[in-house]
């Protein structure tokens, strides 16, 4: 499945709700839209719900992008984005799902002073280019955004914005886990095709409710990816580096919440 045959299954499955108001359900839902599973489309279904949990006031069913990285070249940096004359002006240099995405959510600044404002990308004086396929999530279009003097509106509840890194690891992995449930694998040992998926649906319904045990839910997680079972090395096997998507948050995390 491409990145655009999962938004086309994304806006099946979601047109007769377009108001998303429950991210763990979104993540889970659209988990079980991802054949294989594939951490590409893994990742985009996370990291839909992750955003829609700390923004609060994005509820459409269209794809959005936070867009906070900037150019750290030492040589011909392109310029971070500021506020002139009240319109954006500038470059954000990562764009998550850049071909298909309908709205931005820009850090402007840092620090304590940052503001965050959205804007669509069908706005004059937006636009999105796109990168070459990474070696990581290549089915993942990845992008960069120039504002030549964009309209935008001013994000006011920013109460949960420095839980985004959690949220984002959190709602990767619900929705890793309800694709893992759902899955019918054509094994030769049906019993350990059902052990994964059962272990993995138990899993997602211990920890689909709360961040508080984030720690004990990556722990399940990695234990998971280091099952035995034929199902699963089948799966890191086709994975190849894209499997990383899975392992990566772990260190993270544990020393967040140690």
């Amino acid at each position: 499945m491409t990145e655009e045959e999962y938004f086309t299954a994304w806006q099946t499955t979601f047109k007769d709700q377009p108001e998303i108001t429950e991210p763990a359900n979104l993540a889970i839902t659209a988990g079980r839209l991802s054949t294989n599973p594939d951490p590409a489309l893994i990742f985009i279904a996370g990291y839909q719900a992750a955003i829609r949990a700390t923004f609060k006031e994005f509820a459409s069913n269209h794809w959005l992008a936070y867009a906070a990285s900037e150019d750290r070249s030492e040589t011909n940096r392109k310029p971070a984005v500021t506020i002139n004359n009240g319109r954006l002006h500038g470059f954000k240099t990562w764009i998550a799902a850049s071909k298909l995405v309908g709205e931005l959510i820009v850090k402007v600044g840092s620090g304590a002073e940052a503001r965050y404002v959205r804007v669509s990308t069908c706005t004059t004086g937006v636009n999105l280019t796109h990168k070459p396929a990474s070696r990581f999530l290549p089915k993942l279009s990845q992008g960069q955004a120039e504002f030549d003097g964009a309209e935008f509106k001013e994000l006011q509840d920013l109460s949960l914005i420095s839980g985004f890194a959690d949220r984002e690891s959190y709602y990767i992995y619900l929705a890793f886990l309800s694709a893992l449930s759902t899955q019918n694998h054509s094994s030769k040992n049906l019993s350990d095709s059902s052990s994964l998926a059962k272990r993995a649906n138990l899993i997602l319904q211990t920890h689909k409710g709360t961040l508080n045990n984030l720690a004990k839910l990556d722990k399940s997680i990695q234990a998971l990816l280091h099952s035995s079972s034929p199902e699963m090395t089948d799966l890191k096997s086709a994975w190849g580096d894209d499997g990383k998507l899975f392992t990566m948050y772990s260190k993270g995390i544990q020393a967040r919440h140690e």
